[in-house]
């Protein structure tokens, strides 16, 4: 036997049920269309990370808009690749710096130095992190996550790339870790950088090395 509950929600989730489909389908059965389209972002932001490592040391290099656009390359000839953005920025930095001697400290360090303009001065607040370490099994780290409302983690278009971002001192062995942020040019040819490359493919993305020695890992390299 039936209780007088189990027949109530049996029936509520028959008018729930109904209800539904008549706010879809109308009451005819008539499906129901949004009266207007609904919004459309074709160039919605891309997010990538690249990993990088070295062999040499540095005592102060420059990573610069440049080292943006090389992430990710599209090759158009076999000797000519360009960069897909219209505009890209970097949304977080982390480097680790290993002890290859014992009893030999290294240290590691970022610099933001991005200048935009010397008219009205929009540039990064003076500063430098900076880590050291002693033991094999503990490397020195650091995090940079540049402000959006400063150069070094604003958009940058690709026509500008000579704009140094920071600069970096770091050990032989070290790892680097960039987070990326593009928007996809979809209304207009390739502007501003290009990249040289050697028997490329057609097609094929690559990735080039940053701040001088930085080479990327796992993807395609020139």
């Amino acid at each position: 036997m039936i209780s007088k509950n189990t027949q109530r929600k049996s029936i509520k989730t028959r008018s729930k049920r109904q209800g539904n489909s008549q706010a879809q389908y109308g009451v005819m059965g008539i499906r129901r269309l949004p009266s207007l389209p609904p919004p459309y972002v074709p160039n919605k932001q891309y997010k990538f990370m690249r990993r990088y490592v070295t062999t040499q040391a540095s005592t102060g290099t420059s990573f610069t808009i440049t080292d943006i656009c090389g992430s990710l390359i599209m090759a158009a000839t076999t000797t000519l690749g360009y960069s897909p953005f219209e505009a890209v920025r970097i949304k977080r930095v982390r480097m680790w710096g290993p002890v290859t001697t014992i009893g030999t400290p290294v240290t590691i360090s970022i610099a933001p130095q991005a200048v935009e303009t010397t008219v009205n001065c929009y540039a990064d607040v003076p500063s430098i992190m900076s880590d050291t370490t002693l033991t094999i099994d503990r490397p020195a780290y650091i995090e940079y996550v540049p402000r959006l409302t400063e150069p070094s983690g604003s958009w940058h278009r690709v026509t500008a790339t000579s704009i140094t971002l920071f600069n970096l001192a770091y050990p032989a062995g070290a790892t680097l870790d960039v987070e990326y942020e593009g928007m996809f040019d979809l209304t207009g040819g390739p502007t501003g950088f290009t990249a040289t490359l050697v028997a490329a493919t057609v097609g094929s993305m690559y990735s080039r090395v940053v701040a001088t020695n930085f080479a990327p890992v796992s993807v395609n390299t020139l």
